[in-house]
């Protein structure tokens, strides 16, 4: 890995949030959606502390979903997170927040592929 492609790795890193937590029966695999809007709410279910977005899924639009940002995993937490209208999409399962009792899902979260 070159120094450049390193730096872009970091760099995508520091303005990308790259994972967050989803009630497991709101996850679509592969789903684009878009960042509507950040609640004041967390779920008592859910513990630690998360920024909390509704989203839509673009199959969905009139669907809303929840996403839940780890506050200490949100690259963003100094600007506020993801804007409203940042479009991203859903990718792998990785897990599942222990506590959760597998209501939530941990999953990937990826840029769509521009075309």
């Amino acid at each position: 890995m070159t120094a450049t492609e390193s730096t872009a790795s970091d760099e995508r890193r520091t303005n990308e949030i790259d994972r967050a937590v989803m009630f497991s029966y709101q996850y679509v695999p592969g789903g684009r959606f878009t960042i509507e809007d950040v609640l004041e709410w967390q779920p008592r279910s859910l513990e630690g502390a998360y920024r909390t977005y509704t989203i839509t899924y673009e199959n969905a639009p009139s669907y809303r979903a929840y996403l839940f940002v780890d506050v200490d995993d949100d690259r963003e937490s100094e600007t506020g997170g993801p804007e409203s209208g940042t479009t991203l999409t859903t990718g792998r399962i990785t897990g599942s927040p222990p506590e959760t009792n597998r209501s939530y899902v941990t999953v990937d979260l990826e840029k769509p592929a521009m075309g």
